[in-house]
């Protein structure tokens, strides 16, 4: 099963690349979308996960901001830094005028970077304070 999800995973991204570049987007998205519910169903959290980035930076490709939300987003349970997916998120949000969604991810974001640590974390969190200073008070 985990030979023949990797394969499918592996023909979606290689023809979704294709179809975008000949500017059939419909077709490629409705391919990552099937495929991403079928891995859904299947509970297969990798490719899950690697759908989901795929589809955000395809849908970034296109200027498709509306998508590489839903697809950003889609993604967050199976982040494994979870604090820098959503940092990630709250800036996407932040450049598509959605400022208090970005602001509360990037909280959500800045509690988790604050509470380990580590130096990216402490970095993560000087770049989170300087989009959104308020954030350390909250």
């Amino acid at each position: 099963m985990d030979r023949e999800w990797a394969d499918r995973v592996h023909s979606v991204l290689t023809s979704t690349v294709d179809l975008i570049q000949r500017r059939e987007t419909e077709q490629a998205f409705g391919d990552i979308d099937r495929t991403l519910a079928d891995a859904l169903h299947d509970n297969q959290e990798l490719w899950v996960e690697t759908l989901c980035k795929h589809g955000a930076v395809m849908a970034h490709a296109t200027g498709d901001r509306e998508r590489e939300i839903r697809y950003t987003k889609q993604a967050l349970p199976y982040a494994k830094d979870r604090q820098f997916a959503l940092y990630n998120l709250a800036e996407l949000l932040m450049r598509d005028g959605q400022t208090g969604a970005a602001e509360q991810y990037a909280t959500e974001a800045y509690q988790l970077s604050a509470a380990e640590g580590n130096t990216d974390n402490r970095e993560l969190a000087t770049a989170i304070l300087r989009s959104w200073p308020g954030i350390a008070g909250s």
